[in-house]
């Protein structure tokens, strides 16, 4: 299970949206057939990159989430910091690979969404407007790894309405990544000097060792328990919050939860319009509305973290849409009220192509339960 949190296993499945989305893209859109071998070594590429971007973010970030995120494996002491630097290594490594077996194109995607990855874990992610942008070029990346896996990459350069999902998912992931800096509590008002005082401060020592061991014993065993979840509460001490700080925070907080909810209404604008793809937009923007009005009304970190978790959740539905857009437009006649009403419909084909990718968000959604997906 720490291995599995580690590597925000959940998450996985978003990824495989986006390169089976990019694929369905490019052959829905007049390529037709792809290479399917090309698809299943991309969506592995895809799988292993995933986890080594989640894998890198908490080696790099091990000495701060010591201090905001304790509740993490590396933290807790559940994975040592070598063994985490040896499996993002490892995924890594074996990102390339598979990007190599699906062809030229897949693997230079792939080193570029490798440069991105540490790019923002190792540089950008504390840099404000470009740490957001890189972690959507992750995605937008990851959704064009799946474009070059169909092999008809000439359509690309001819068909320029290609290049709005993976712009739009590079937008869509910046607002959510600029959303979950708001997950940790904010630090409070003159903290730097409280923890100078107590870092000068000569600390006393038990003499009893024995009550040590007993003591941090119970500590691992609660913070293992709270790291199974994330709904499970991160148990901060009180603090005096600067009110500057917490309305700065108000606001963004506000105003990425509103920009999560316009995304899906911008691709409807900028994507063809079919009868499927406009349906699924709209519910994609419906299921944002009902946890932005969560974190709107409660407020605190607990439903800002549930809100990114859905956010990136929705984000296969999001594919799906894109999926549901390109798909070729049918007259199909519908007698109603001695009338025909001709409606544009996917074929069979681009039907199943598309309830795939939704298909998508069933094990997302279990395993979010049991493990956390940010």
């Amino acid at each position: 299970m720490p291995l599995l949190l580690f590597l925000r296993f959940p998450g996985v499945f978003t990824a495989i949206a986006d390169v089976l989305a990019g694929y369905l893209i490019v052959r829905f859109s007049g390529a037709g057939e792809g290479n399917t071998r090309a698809l299943v070594f991309a969506i592995l590429a895809s799988c292993c990159l995933y986890m080594a971007g989640m894998a890198w973010n908490d080696v790099f970030d091990f000495e701060d989430d010591k201090k905001n995120r304790a509740e993490r494996p590396l933290p807790i002491g559940a994975l040592t910091l070598t063994g985490g630097f040896l499996i993002a290594v490892t995924l890594t490594f074996a990102g390339l690979l598979f990007s190599m077996a699906a062809g030229m194109n897949s693997f230079l995607v792939a080193c570029a969404l490798i440069c991105a990855i540490f790019l923002y874990d190792g540089v950008l992610k504390k840099v404000e407007i470009l740490g957001p942008i890189s972690m959507g070029a992750c995605r937008g990346l990851n959704l064009i790894l799946g474009m070059t896996a169909h092999g008809f990459i000439v359509i690309l350069l001819e068909n320029p309405i290609l290049y709005v999902p993976p712009i739009i998912v590079t937008l869509y992931i910046a607002i959510v990544t600029c959303l979950s800096s708001l997950e940790d509590p904010l630090p409070a008002f003159g903290s730097s000097i409280d923890e100078k005082i107590k870092e000068e401060q000569v600390p006393e020592y038990p003499s009893d060792v024995e009550t040590v061991c007993e003591e941090i014993s119970v500590e691992r065993t609660g913070n293992m328990r709270a790291i199974l979840s994330e709904e499970s509460p991160v148990v901060a001490p009180e603090s005096n919050v600067s009110p500057i700080s917490e309305l700065l925070a108000s606001i963004v907080k506000i105003f990425c939860v509103i920009a999560m909810i316009i995304v899906p209404f911008v691709a409807l604008y900028f994507m063809p319009h079919r009868p499927v793809s406009t349906g699924i937009f709209i519910v994609t923007a419906l299921i944002l509305v009902t946890g932005g009005i969560r974190v709107i009304k409660n407020g605190g970190h607990i439903p800002v973290r549930r809100m990114v978790g859905l956010g990136i959740t929705c984000l296969i539905l999001l594919n799906a849409g894109f999926v549901a857009s390109l798909s070729s437009p049918r007259a199909v006649a519908l007698p109603l009220f001695d009338r025909v009403f001709h409606v544009v419909s996917p074929t069979i084909e681009e039907f199943a192509g598309i309830f795939l990718v939704i298909l998508l968000i069933i094990p997302t959604l279990i395993l979010r339960k049991r493990i956390s997906i940010t």
